[in-house]
């Protein structure tokens, strides 16, 4: 993950997704928040445009960190409100992946006085999984 940052100078899940050549498309997906998938070897991030769009950068690095960590896994994984749930598997890797990425220590470091709930909310992650970090 720092590889990333360092590489294209940015912790924007959706600058880095465009520099890897990733399609981001925002589309009407019912309960789902987002989806990983590819066509024509062309990766896609498929994102629910109904959802609060403070929401928008922890799905699109929830989805790249599927992309990065789980490309060997066939078919795609929906993210729901079920995933903030879940402890183990690839879908806690991938929250784990966009907390980390978001949430980063000198970020903590910068606001010391803000509280992890409040910080969480600032960089769109739900507050379900404020405590991974």
């Amino acid at each position: 993950m720092n590889d990333l940052v360092i590489r294209y100078q940015t912790r924007d899940p959706f600058r880095i997704a465009c520099a890897l050549q990733y399609q981001i498309l925002f589309e009407h997906l019912g309960r789902v928040y987002g989806y990983f998938s590819c066509f024509n070897r062309t990766p896609l991030i498929h994102i629910n445009r109904d959802i609060d769009e403070s929401l928008w950068p922890f799905v699109c690095a929830h989805e790249l960190g599927h992309s990065l960590l789980h490309a060997h896994t066939a078919g795609t994984h929906a993210f729901n409100d079920n995933s903030f749930l879940m402890n183990a598997g690839i879908e806690r890797e991938a929250n784990q992946f966009a907390v980390e990425f978001l949430l980063h220590d000198e970020f903590l470091e910068d606001h010391p006085d803000m509280g992890i709930y409040n910080l969480c909310h600032l960089v769109g992650i739900p507050k379900e999984l404020a405590w991974m970090k």
